[in-house]
């Protein structure tokens, strides 16, 4: 319909072009007196002429830019469809720039047509003026340019929903997937970031009076702001960044322990020199704290129980932590250790609330868009990823989740305990624990390949935070930026088909203002070629060589007192000799 639609504007263009140019009053020709000076001429015919380019090339470049800053609109929302609404108004405010132009090329074209500057080497007489010769020129020097940018523009906003697809379609191509590359490495940077303020942390607390109420404090200040879902909808919480703090003796046993802002009563404390004792039954802190020198620190795994994908459903989350333990010294020895429990929440958001291909935080990633980003630690786990049935966790006895092999994928899928190890993964996807070995090498890249007729790209970067416990060159861990080519596009066809609906309400807009303001311009031409007619007729010097019977009988009554006079009274002067000035128009045929 709309393809049709701007081909009937350019037909009707042509037509009305080739029927005002073949018209002898397209240059008025019959407007120019054929005894004028040439340069009169030239004056006349110049300005039209003039007039018709100016408006003609500005609206060409007019409509090219419109075009411009439509196509490169579709490219940006292909690549970067949350953004669509700033990149359509910084769009819209293109195209009125470029409009702008079209509006100077208008105000030099009339100051031509009617201001003229060599207005007064115009005829000032002109010979069968007729209303359709000014109705023409200002139908052949405004309603056509503007018929030829309206088709312009209609043509660009038809192809909108085509070049939004072709720009998404090719939205990963090098330069997007080098993008994705450096925020890979830009999000593992941070993350390193954020570990190396928990080491200073806990190194803090050693010089802390040994206190609950001291520790309770600083605990207190050490805050995150996470967003979370309630019945209520989404709201922005500030949460503990430390859910636990204990201090035990030179044996294990706890001395002083905070556990989720409270003091833990003297009675409920516990030894945490066995494992069975701790918060997740197989904690070995104690042990590894008590081995380590003075100002090194002992940061364990990510610990928590797991969450299967019926729990995940429902809504439950992984919660799980990261306990940190260092040795505390006095003149005699090791007297304790000193631990703070991380609530892992507060590194999994650094992954968990972006999505690879877009600028904006999300509440939770879509893993079946194929297009989020996950965090795996040195030894190949899973800890932070849309589908928390991924991660790595306990059960309630402390024994850890197998992860998911080839062997025991369909069994473990039955059961909705998928835990992943990438190195584990050869059967099900080649291609994965191929990206783990080169990250647990430490070394940055991106990773394109086929997976069950989905073409995915993998970009990945080590973590690099190195203690005793995450050595080189694996350090902490990498971040992997997951991106489904198929998936991606068909998400962003569907942002391309809603722009390409846009698109048609538009042109169907521009249509009928295109018609409405094609009959407003004919109608001013009209009333404008009237009154210029009813001015020429007005200051024209009558003349005809066809008298009436009025001036026919004067004529004759002349002629005969001419016949009686002396010949010099015919001239002007009386028979008594007295010169009286008499004038006397002699039309053409008695001259």
């Amino acid at each position: 319909m709309y393809r049709n639609a701007t081909k009937v504007l350019f037909m009707f263009a042509a037509t009305a072009a080739v029927w005002l140019l073949s018209s002898p009053a397209a240059f008025a020709a019959d407007a120019i007196p054929a005894g004028d000076p040439l340069i009169k001429v030239i004056f006349a015919v110049g300005a039209m002429i003039g007039a018709g380019l100016a408006i003609g090339l500005g609206c060409i470049g007019a409509g090219a830019g419109i075009g411009n800053a439509a196509a490169g609109a579709s490219e940006a929302v292909g690549r970067n469809p949350a953004a669509q609404g700033k990149i359509m108004m910084t769009m819209m405010v293109g195209m009125a720039m470029a409009e702008s132009i079209a509006i100077y090329s208008l105000v030099i074209t009339l100051i031509l047509i009617f201001a003229n500057p060599y207005k007064e080497k115009m005829p000032e007489s002109i010979k069968g003026s007729r209303l359709l010769t000014v109705a023409r020129l200002f139908f052949l020097l405004v309603i056509i340019p503007l018929l030829l940018i309206a088709s312009l523009i209609a043509f660009s906003i038809f192809n909108l929903g085509g070049l939004s697809k072709t720009g998404t379609t090719a939205a990963l191509d090098q330069k997007a997937q080098q993008e994705i590359r450096v925020r890979a490495a830009d999000v593992a940077q941070n993350i390193a970031d954020f570990l190396r303020e928990r080491q200073k942390d806990i190194l803090i607390t050693t010089i802390l009076p040994a206190s609950a109420q001291a520790y309770k404090q600083f605990l207190d200040t050490k805050t995150y702001d996470l967003w979370v879902k309630k019945d209520t909808g989404v709201v922005k919480e500030q949460l503990p960044l430390y859910v636990e703090a204990s201090l035990t003796d030179t044996n294990g046993n706890e001395i002083i322990k905070i556990k989720d802002g409270k003091i833990v009563p003297r009675e409920e404390l516990v030894n945490a020199s066995d494992p069975a004792n701790t918060t997740y039954k197989i904690e070995d802190y104690f042990t590894k704290a008590r081995e380590l020198n003075k100002g090194e620190v002992y940061i364990s795994q990510v610990t928590g129980w797991y969450v299967n994908k019926a729990e995940f459903e429902q809504g439950k989350r992984f919660e799980g932590i990261i306990r940190m333990a260092t040795p505390l010294f006095d003149k005699q020895g090791f007297t304790g250790v000193l631990t703070l429990a991380m609530d892992v929440r507060a590194l999994a958001k650094y992954t968990d609330n972006i999505i690879p291909t877009e600028a904006e935080y999300v509440l939770e990633a879509d893993s079946s868009t194929g297009n989020y980003a996950y965090l795996v630690d040195n030894r190949g786990y899973v800890i932070s990823h849309p589908d928390d049935y991924h991660v790595v966790g306990l059960y309630k006895d402390g024994t850890p989740v197998p992860p998911v092999t080839t062997a025991t994928y369909e069994e473990m899928k039955m059961k909705g305990e998928e835990v992943l190890n990438l190195n584990q993964l050869g059967g099900i996807d080649p291609a994965l624990p191929e990206v783990a070995r080169e990250a647990a090498a430490g070394k940055p890249g991106i990773k394109t390949y086929r997976f069950e007729n989905h073409t995915k790209i993998v970009a990945f970067a080590p973590v690099p935070f190195y203690t005793a416990d995450y050595p080189k060159p694996a350090g902490f861990g990498w971040v992997g930026l997951a991106v489904d080519v198929e998936k991606f596009n068909e998400q962003a066809k569907i942002e391309s088909s809603k722009i390409e609906k846009e698109g048609q309400v538009w042109l169907t807009t521009i249509i009928l203002i295109i018609f409405g303001a094609m009959v407003i311009l004919f109608s001013i031409a009209v009333i404008l070629s009237r009154g210029i007619n009813r001015s020429i007729v007005r200051f024209r010097p009558r003349r005809s060589t066809r008298p009436s019977t009025m001036m026919r009988t004067r004529q004759n009554s002349l002629l005969a007192a001419d016949t009686k006079r002396p010949r010099r009274c015919r001239r002007g002067l009386s028979h008594s000799g007295d010169t009286i000035p008499v004038t006397v128009y002699l039309f053409p045929e008695f001259r």
